[in-house]
């Protein structure tokens, strides 16, 4: 067994200890994707990147790919969707530009972890609106800037996040993108929905698994930490935005 699995078997034993109840925001995402998705829904992932769910759900990704009546991406990283897991559909382009699509197009709209990235995210909600056919929604997963992770993530200097993130998510450098949080709280994202156009936003701020799992003794401390925000009166300080806007 590696360090690295030792040290998240370790993880796993003080949670279920501390905060049984916390699980990772991602499976809160798929379970609005499951909620939306059905035959009939042609559905954009917007920033797809190389897969919708994590890497250890290729199963439930693939039933909701096959559940839809139609889905497809669109990003600006060659790479990435050259490497799509389930998309086979998709457009090499930057969302901060004008789409490259035609209006009232698509039933859904998703983006998970994406709305953090972009430069222009009024821009991007008004893409959304246009995009959409009457009655659509997007499903938005994002950091909420009023967490501590992303307090700490934003004095952190580009050039070293990518050795970070592989040390503590064990993920490549390849995966990591410049943040500028210009949409992150649940007033930023209201107002920007308002603008575009959207009649109706429902948002849930979640609880997600620690950043530093990985490094025992801050991991105690930053589960301690988690256990206060589960606290009604502390939702506003949780890791992630959940956001359902409907045209």
């Amino acid at each position: 067994m590696s360090i690295r699995k030792m040290l998240l078997k370790f993880y796993w034993f003080c949670q279920k200890r501390i905060l049984p109840e916390l699980r990772y925001s991602q499976y809160d995402y798929e379970e609005l994707l499951d909620k939306y998705v059905d035959q009939d829904t042609c559905w954009l992932d917007a920033g797809c990147g190389r897969m919708i769910l994590p890497s250890w759900r290729s199963r439930q990704e693939d039933q909701l790919v096959k559940r839809c009546h139609v889905i497809v991406g669109i990003d600006s990283d060659t790479t990435a969707i050259g490497k799509h897991r389930s998309i086979k559909t998709i457009s090499h382009h930057d969302l901060s530009n004008p789409w490259p699509i035609e209006a009232s197009t698509f039933d859904l709209i998703t983006c998970n972890m994406v709305l953090e990235h972009l430069s222009e995210p009024q821009l991007f909600f008004n893409e959304c609106y246009r995009i959409l056919r009457p009655g659509g929604r997007v499903i938005i997963h994002t950091p909420n800037k009023n967490n501590y992770a992303v307090k700490f993530a934003r004095l952190i200097p580009e050039s070293i996040k990518d050795k970070l993130v592989k040390i503590l998510d064990g993920r490549s450098g390849a995966d990591v993108y410049p943040t500028l949080y210009r949409a992150n709280s649940v007033d930023e994202i209201d107002s920007l929905a308002a603008s575009a156009g959207f009649i109706n936003v429902s948002f849930e701020i979640v609880n997600s698994t620690p950043k530093l799992a990985v490094i025992p003794p801050l991991m105690l401390i930053e589960l301690l930490y988690i256990r206060r925000l589960s606290h009604p009166r502390r939702t506003h300080k949780r890791h992630n935005i959940l956001a359902v806007l409907k045209k």
